[in-house]
């Protein structure tokens, strides 16, 4: 008996090593498809994979998929497509029944987003649409699941992504983006930072949230945005209610060294004469109908004030209204805010009056 025992663990363990490192040697580029059409199975999009697709147990379990894109529908434009994902997971907690992403790396992702003018998401299909009607039974075990997961590293380099509205025509992009955030879990908290660039400026931004925890339908978070260019510094930290009434509401502030060089930031061209320096801080809410920004404290060139300002009806055709409450503490130059007239054309003065006129040979 005392010969077996060692036999049956060593056995054991070399058959745990194969386990291990059996993976390495298959080519799953063979079990692509039946990959695809599971996933397919599970959201309703159309997948492609036309480059790599690799996974190995040892040092640490992970999976590589090159050229992968993904569409609502075959034939469709694609919605995402990334050149490489690299996905790692760590072994020893899986043992415990929890998964540790130790890391996640996207190499660039272009992502294309669009609502038609009907309203219909490009990213939708009626897989989602079945499952998102259906509300689940068992919150508690779906919160259980996701704060066993873990987000250790997400990376996203060299990215873009672009949103276009058929309805309003108007299409937002931006390039160059690298990313990285952490996760304790899929309900949080998180933190990251990364860089950016839109309509030809450099920014940059951190933040953080804190972790969703029960039926809360709202979440705590904080943003920091810097545009070098302008000297300007965007900061917002706040609640994000996403229940039935969705509401975001928070301290916002805002400093530039160049008003007009930060108006000029989406485009156009702004007065000279708002080449000046702006503090402005306050509470900010928005919500579907209205965008409210009450205990305002501001100064521009020299000058101070504090009140409030409110635009309502900014959802569907309605008039929107505007009001405003403002007290200045000394003088603000409109003609700032307005571009430079051209001078007026004199009139050139002529010899002789325009009703004489001389005769000709």
């Amino acid at each position: 008996m005392k010969r077996v025992l060692p036999i049956i663990f060593v056995a054991l363990v070399v058959f745990a090593g194969i386990l291990l490192v059996l993976p390495s040697f298959i080519d799953w580029n063979k079990y692509r498809g039946e990959i695809v059409t599971q996933l397919e199975n599970a959201t309703g999009h159309h997948y492609e994979i036309a480059g790599g697709l690799s996974l190995a147990i040892l040092p640490f379990p992970h999976v590589v998929v090159e050229k992968l894109s993904i569409s609502s529908a075959k034939g469709a434009e694609p919605v995402a497509a990334i050149e490489r994902v690299d996905v790692s997971v760590a072994l020893m907690p899986l043992f415990k029944g929890k998964v540790d992403v130790s890391s996640v790396s996207l190499i660039s992702p272009v992502v294309k987003l669009s609502v038609s003018a009907s309203g219909e998401p490009s990213w939708m299909t009626p897989v989602l649409k079945e499952k998102m009607s259906k509300k689940s039974d068992a919150p508690a075990s779906g919160e259980s699941v996701a704060d066993a997961i873990a987000l250790n590293d997400i990376r996203i380099k060299d990215g873009s992504f672009s949103f276009s509205d058929k309805h309003s025509g108007r299409t937002y992009a931006v390039k160059d983006i690298d990313l990285s955030v952490h996760g304790d879990t899929l309900l949080g908290p998180f933190n990251g930072e990364g860089s950016l660039e839109y309509e030809g400026q450099f920014i940059k931004f951190e933040g953080k949230t804190g972790k969703k925890s029960g039926d809360a339908d709202s979440m705590a978070v904080q943003v920091a945005v810097k545009i070098p260019a302008s000297s300007t510094s965007v900061s917002w930290s706040g609640v994000i209610a996403t229940g039935e009434r969705f509401e975001i509401q928070g301290e916002t502030a805002l400093e530039t060294a160049n008003v007009g060089a930060l108006m000029e930031f989406g485009g156009g061209k702004a007065p000279a004469g708002l080449d000046k320096p702006l503090n402005l801080r306050g509470i900010l809410t928005v919500s579907p109908q209205q965008v409210v920004f009450q205990n305002m404290k501001l100064s521009y060139a020299g000058a101070s004030g504090s009140g409030s300002f409110a635009v309502g009806n900014i959802s569907g055709d309605a008039i929107p209204l505007i009001a405003a409450d403002l007290s200045m503490d000394g003088v603000v130059d409109l003609t700032d805010f307005f571009p430079a007239s051209a001078p007026a054309k004199t009139k050139e003065k002529r010899f002789l009056p325009d009703s004489v006129t001389l005769p000709r040979e």
